[in-house]
């Protein structure tokens, strides 16, 4: 991140003050007006979902951190906000610097060409280093994000118990961990056997996960709405925080999730669809097996004076 941060903070004075074969700046870039059909929004906002998702990971760490009902909230909106300045500098400057065919032609690796002519001679193996380190960060962020999620569902018995289980020296859930492991190693392997090329096989990936994801943060809206519609109207900021803004945000994504099928190629739907069919059957199975747990509990009990 600091790496990334020193090179923005160079970049946008050289992008200023000198000339570079790249596009004019125009403010129009920041607008919607390239956004010409409802497809094309729709595909670019499943992007921003996957660009944008992990932000919420620090949610999942709440019970291993101090003062989580502040602590989590705070450190994954600075996160986002951090992570959107970031792009958008980077982006910015890609385009005035870099000439159009520089930009394609090495579509894979254009931080590297972006380094060297911020900082010619080192600025391209610098940000290379910056994209290996960010590359194991998020990794480690995935790990930490599905890892917890499989804990907290194991613990509750609505997938096997063994998830659940956690290591009694380092606290941490490690047959998830593992398990998350296993499966990320199986997937990347396939995708390099039965897949054309690695830009195809990251457009798919990215048009699934981001069906996916726009799926989750439907339901992560709704449930946070529904599960806390006694204090919504306690106070201003409930309505807006708890109610106005999660509301919002499932609906959007709810519009993005059904208006993108559509559009999408069949194999992005089949992996996408898929898949969330694919987690019903156990989430049906553990439903009969364990109907005096999780799924017999009380509505949650939220205290009269929650404030958001």
């Amino acid at each position: 991140m600091g790496i990334l941060v020193v090179f923005a903070a160079i970049a946008i004075p050289r992008a200023i003050t000198t000339y570079h074969h790249g596009e004019t700046f125009s403010w129009d870039w920041f607008g919607f007006g390239h956004l010409t059909t409802a497809g094309v929004f729709v595909s670019a906002a499943l992007i921003a979902a996957f660009y944008y998702w992990g932000w919420d990971v620090t949610a999942n760490l709440g019970e291993e951190t101090k003062n989580a009902h502040k602590t989590t909230g705070l450190a994954g909106i600075l996160g986002i906000v951090i992570v959107f300045i970031l792009f958008e500098i980077y982006t910015t400057t890609t385009l005035v610097m870099l000439p159009g065919k520089t930009i394609e032609a090495n579509s894979g690796n254009v931080l590297s060409v972006l380094g060297d002519a911020i900082m010619p001679g080192i600025g391209g193996k610098i940000l290379i280093i910056a994209v290996a380190l960010s590359t194991i960060a998020t990794l480690e962020t995935t790990l930490v994000q599905v890892s917890r999620t499989l804990f907290a569902m194991g613990r509750d018995r609505t997938i096997p118990f063994a998830f659940g289980r956690i290591n009694r020296k380092w606290k941490t859930p490690v047959f998830a961990t593992l398990v998350v492991v296993v499966v990320s190693l199986l997937l990347f392997v396939l995708a390099n056997v039965f897949g054309d090329s690695v830009g195809q096989i990251l457009g798919w990936a990215v048009s699934s996960i981001g069906l996916q994801i726009a799926f989750y943060y439907a339901l992560a809206g709704l449930a946070v709405v529904i599960g806390f519609r006694k204090v919504i109207f306690k106070s201003v900021k409930n309505t807006i925080l708890i109610g106005i803004w999660p509301l919002v945000g499932a609906l959007f994504m709810m519009y993005i999730f059904f208006t993108s099928i559509p559009n999408n190629e069949p194999v992005v739907n089949i992996l996408g669809l898929g898949l969330i069919a694919v987690g019903v059957v156990p989430l049906a199975l553990f439903y009969r097996k364990a109907k005096d747990a999780y799924f017999s509990r009380r509505p949650l009990e939220v205290p009269e004076d929650f404030s958001a």
